[in-house]
């Protein structure tokens, strides 16, 4: 594992990376590397013992709970969800009326990104997925791909209105226990007590800087898990080989389909697909299943070989920096025997990215705030079904929309307004929003997707 150790080092020196660790298994032996720091300030290093938050790589153990739910006979995979629970639905409600367990988990209900929604912070699983109901799509039921993290929150709930127990449950009672596994979820209070935990940093294009962690728990089927890295060494090896005594090998096949391609434009590429919490790709004529997250503090990335008992992952407390997915491309070339990694190749084009990065926020700060005339015949507070609530009026002397936990300040560009909300933890942090005045309301885009949000004004 020497070359991981020189990808870590030449990602810390490029952006600070705080720590990290990654596995290798080949043909069921394992090797580990460990690398810097959970605490930099406190100098702890990263050892065995240091759970990471795992972000996204939680889909696949969210699915894994509904192959358990179906083995027992709960549900099905492909009976319309409205037909246990009358009252589930979305905004479309031909949609409302097709879709399944299969598309929530796969990514294709036809609904978008709509990430922008975590603003409002609600912890109750319940009160979030009620306003789910009016998430709207676009595309088509089985049109389209697209990756939709409120589709698995929305299983989640899904899960436990028909079994009666909770996600949380299923998770370390009839999955974790039944696979051996120490994994924990931030949702149970407590779940960390007296357990080592790295600290969560993000780079800001040179050095790692101290955030918060994310403690929402109404998100946890999204993206959760916390987990070490010989949990994750377990996890892959189980899926490598059929997950024998924690479910049927038929619930392992279901888990393991392809039910959507992910990459439809791109004729002269190998096809990729989305199976349930796994992305399915080839890589030197092997077949390969994978999957990243990406939260704030944190990123990861692991991955196997079905039938080979051959698999990684790689785990970091810096996000940004795009460490998991230079050493995870790494170590897919030692398991595929091809030789398409470049770490300096990648960092340059992290550099440049970072780069262009910062070069659109200065133009964004350069245009004309929204003038007090303007402020005032824009201020109030806007509706709309599943988003609630967001006001427009000043805030610390700027005029600001304000949504949930962020607040973005207003700039003028030719008819459209400008919204840019600044980290306070990590000031070379931004985002930018897109909003259209109309009569009776204003419409707004968050960049995740296409779509247009309409608020009408109350």
């Amino acid at each position: 594992m020497q070359k991981v150790t020189e990808i870590f080092k030449k990602v810390q020196a490029a952006a600070g990376l705080a720590g990290g660790a990654a596995v290798l298994i080949r043909n069921g032996k394992a090797e580990t590397c460990f690398f810097g720091h959970s605490d930099v300030e406190a100098g702890l290093p990263i050892s065995e013992k240091t759970y990471f938050d795992i972000a996204s790589c939680t889909k696949s153990f969210t699915a894994m709970t509904a192959a358990l739910a179906v083995d027992k006979g709960w549900f099905d995979w492909d009976t319309p969800v409205k037909q246990y629970i009358p009252d589930f639905g979305v905004a479309d409600p031909v949609l409302s009326e097709k879709i399944t367990v299969r598309d929530l988990l796969s990514h294709r209900t036809g609904l978008p990104r709509h990430d922008f929604i975590d603003n409002l912070m609600i912890p109750d699983r319940n009160e979030v997925c009620a306003l789910y109901r009016g998430l709207e799509a676009t595309a088509g039921y089985h049109e389209a791909y697209q990756y939709c993290n409120q589709a698995y929150i929305y299983y989640g709930y899904v899960l436990e209105r028909i079994t009666g127990r909770s996600y949380e449950s299923w998770l370390m009672e009839d999955l974790a226990k039944g696979a051996g596994l120490g994994i924990r979820v931030r949702s149970v209070p407590g779940c960390m007590e007296g357990l080592e935990h790295a600290k969560p940093y993000r780079t800001n294009g040179r050095q790692a800087c101290r955030v918060q962690y994310s403690t929402c728990p109404s998100e946890a089927p999204d993206g959760s898990v916390r987990a070490r890295i010989g949990d994750l060494e377990k996890w892959v090896r189980l899926m490598s080989t059929g997950a024998k005594g924690l479910i049927s090998p038929e619930q392992h096949r279901q888990l393991l389909c392809e039910n959507i391609r992910t990459n439809p434009d791109e004729t002269d590429k190998e096809p990729c697909y989305y199976a349930m919490g796994w992305r399915v790709t080839h890589r030197g004529g092997k077949k390969v299943y994978y999957h990243s997250g990406d939260m704030k503090g944190f990123n990861a990335m692991m991955g196997f070989l079905p039938g080979e008992d051959s698999g990684f992952a790689v785990l970091v407390n810096t996000n940004g920096t795009e460490a998991e997915s230079m050493v995870g491309d790494y170590l897919l070339d030692v398991l595929c025997g091809t030789g398409l990694s470049d770490a300096d190749r990648d960092i340059a084009a992290w550099q440049a990215g970072r780069k262009a990065y910062a070069e659109r926020r200065q133009q964004l700060e350069a245009l004309p705030q929204v003038t007090p005339e303007e402020l005032e015949a824009l201020s109030g507070s806007y509706f709309h079904p599943a988003y609630t609530k967001c006001t427009i009026g000043a805030v610390s002397g700027k005029p600001c929309l304000q949504y949930g936990v962020s607040d973005y300040v207003l700039h003028r560009r030719g008819q459209e307004l400008v919204g840019l909300w600044v980290s306070d933890l990590v000031p070379e942090d931004y985002d930018a929003i897109t909003i259209r005045p109309e009569a009776g309301g204003l419409c707004l885009n968050t960049g995740e997707n296409t779509l247009w949000l309409k608020f009408r004004k109350q």
